[in-house]
């Protein structure tokens, strides 16, 4: 998504602003001043949709936090492995209790 916005951007010759100036909310406000009307009406529609991923990013990762935190020993040993974050170790121990019933005896 923040590669089409930018692609508005460079199309309306706005070669000035990278795909840095437009990862946060308030940046990409600022920033759509410099563009033509049309190209910024696309360009709110893009960030309108960005903002809505971005909100549900936030609350699929406080789901994850929740979740861990239930699982909170087992979750702190897998993700002191280097490597290993919370979804890593979230899906971990989702696959281990839903296999280990049927692992035989």
């Amino acid at each position: 998504m923040l590669n089409k916005l930018h692609g508005l951007f460079v199309e309306q010759g706005v070669t000035t602003i990278s795909k840095k100036d437009l990862a946060k909310e308030e940046a990409r406000s600022a920033t759509l001043l410099q563009l033509s009307r049309v190209y910024r009406t696309m360009a709110i529609q893009d960030c309108t949709l960005l903002d809505a991923i971005e909100a549900q990013i936030v609350l699929v990762n406080e789901q994850i936090h929740q979740m861990l935190c239930a699982m909170q020993g087992e979750a702190e040993i897998l993700m002191s492995i280097p490597g290993v974050g919370p979804v890593a170790a979230l899906l971990d121990i989702s696959r281990r209790r839903t296999v280990l019933p049927y692992g035989g005896p």
